[in-house]
């Protein structure tokens, strides 16, 4: 890898593909989850990455992340990147969210991602891959989701979302 300083923040070193929901799998999935009133639109593709970011006090660091991808081309032009905040599933390694497959806990990912929106939703950096999870660190747990905005930003199709980050 190159040299780290800031302007390798979110700068993806790995990408493996996961799984698909075609749009009828994820108005199911969203039924089962007890979310009424939406009708999604678009299926959604999933992605593994591992981008860089800042660990603890400025130390640099790898964080991972399951990325929610819409399958179908959002009218009205881009959208601001989406951050879900989903908490481990556990303290080891494979309890990392983005080790799991798709499934309820994801409703709120799937359900921005069916309304056309990218969706990421980064583990704590450390947790699914090398290091020690931040457990209640804030600016650890804040440089990894700010870090996984910029990674969304910068492998997705230029122009398909903002800067911007909700």
């Amino acid at each position: 890898l190159p040299a780290w300083d800031e302007t390798v923040l979110g700068d993806v070193v790995r990408c493996a593909t996961g799984q698909t929901l075609d749009v009828t799998s994820v108005a199911g999935l969203l039924q089962d989850a007890g979310v009424d009133g939406l009708d999604p639109w678009s299926g959604v593709r999933t992605y593994t990455l591992a981008y860089r970011t800042t660990r603890w006090e400025g130390q640099e660091g790898i964080g991972t992340a399951r990325l929610f991808l819409p399958d179908t081309l959002v009218a009205g032009g881009p959208r601001p990147v989406v951050v879900v905040g989903q908490g481990p599933h556990g303290v080891d390694d494979a309890c990392a969210p983005s080790r799991t497959g798709i499934g309820r806990d994801d409703a709120l990912a799937v359900a921005f991602v069916g309304r056309g929106f990218a969706v990421i939703a980064p583990d704590l950096a450390g947790l699914g891959n090398e290091g020690f999870p931040g457990y209640g660190a804030t600016a650890d747990t804040a440089h990894s989701a700010l870090d996984a905005v910029r990674a969304v930003v910068g492998s997705v199709i230029l122009g398909s979302v903002t800067e911007d980050a909700v």
